[in-house]
């Protein structure tokens, strides 16, 4: 079944455009490669999100967390693509970045796990991400009506509602009910709790916590915010604004 993708060169197969809760849900093929339930078939991958980690490993990076509205992604570094290396150290987290990647599944204590290595690795703006994530949504909707109707089906589409929300939610446009704690109050709370790494994360969610914000909501509120690319943790307990 074909689905969504990149131009391609002549003798190369299109690169499968998933959104990382698809991709998570992916085994591997006989002939090598990967499928998902939901009729994707390929070897190569197309993806868009923000970069929010980058993994060392002997002073060099090994891996790469990509998240998009629906999950996170993991990409594995080939040390011997250099110029990939350079732009990987290149980009700061958190970015908007779009990838192109070989998929291959490896076995780690007796579970298989898929892999990514990326072989284009490029930055890009909000814009493109949100274009990236309508088209995997649009193709995943296209293959969707070709299923009979399951629980799976409707787990799915639940997570590609939510994760079209934000991009339909323009404040400028709609007019949704008020948050108790706005993301420029959030902000502002980050900034004020701020020494030079960061804000303690504790500290922050215990904030909102005075502004009317649940502790579950204040740390979804904050992890919005990585994913739109405002924060990100340098480390577990602190974050900082970009």
């Amino acid at each position: 079944m074909q689905t969504t993708n990149v131009p391609s060169q002549p003798g190369l197969t299109p690169a499968a455009c998933i959104t990382a809760w698809e991709f998570a849900q992916a085994s591997a093929t006989s002939v090598g490669g990967f499928q998902t339930e939901f009729g994707v078939f390929g070897s190569t991958i197309f993806l868009a999100g923000t970069l929010t980690e980058k993994i060392l490993y002997s002073e060099k990076i090994s891996t790469l967390r990509i998240s998009d509205p629906t999950g996170v992604f993991t990409l594995s570094m080939n040390w011997q693509n250099t110029d990939l290396m350079q732009t990987a150290e290149k980009i700061d987290v958190p970015a908007f970045v779009l990838v192109t990647g070989t998929v291959k599944f490896r076995i780690r204590a007796g579970k298989t796990y898929p892999q990514i290595t990326p072989d284009i690795f490029i930055s890009c703006d909000r814009s493109t991400r949100d274009a990236w994530l309508c088209g995997a949504a649009a193709d995943a909707t296209t293959r969707l009506e070709k299923f009979q109707v399951s629980p799976k089906m409707h787990e799915f589409a639940a997570v590609l509602i939510k994760a079209l929300e934000n991009i339909r939610n323009d404040p400028s446009t709609a007019a949704p009910a008020a948050p108790a704690v706005t993301d420029e109050q959030l902000l502002a709370i980050i900034i004020e709790l701020s020494g030079r790494k960061g804000a303690p994360i504790t500290d922050v969610v215990a904030r909102a916590k005075t502004l009317g914000m649940g502790e579950t909501e204040a740390k979804a509120a904050l992890a919005h915010l990585m994913e739109e690319g405002e924060c990100y943790t340098p480390t577990t307990e602190l974050i900082h604004v970009v």
